[in-house]
């Protein structure tokens, strides 16, 4: 899952024009904008991270069945990837993907704070 989401940072599995449509919102039937953000099996829209100190932009996917349910996120700009997948007879895992995250976003910033 991880390396596929790779593919979404920088796609040499298909091409960016892909991954753009991948990640492009989908109107509704009747022309107004998706209230979800929902592309192409991905809902794409920006998140407060790190504690709210700043937005990025997410793509991600949340899903569940009987017994399971996983989190798949890529944030593009910090080339972070982050799958989550339990056996788990309820349907979130509330914040633990985000703040999993939070934690390779904040060496991600530190690490650019320092190459500036």
């Amino acid at each position: 899952m991880v390396r596929l989401g790779h593919q979404m940072i920088a796609p040499t599995l298909f091409g960016e024009a892909t991954r753009d449509m991948l990640v492009r919102p989908q109107p509704l039937a009747d022309g107004r904008p998706n209230p979800q953000s929902y592309a192409l099996g991905w809902r794409v829209h920006e998140l407060d991270v790190l504690d709210g100190a700043r937005k990025t932009l997410v793509f991600h996917h949340h899903g569940v069945a009987y017994g399971s349910v996983s989190n798949f996120a890529v944030y593009p700009e910090h080339g972070v990837v982050v799958s989550v997948m339990m056996s788990k007879n309820q349907g979130s895992f509330g914040d633990a993907p985000v703040r999993l995250a939070n934690l390779f976003l904040a060496r991600h910033d530190t690490a650019r704070d320092r190459s500036e």
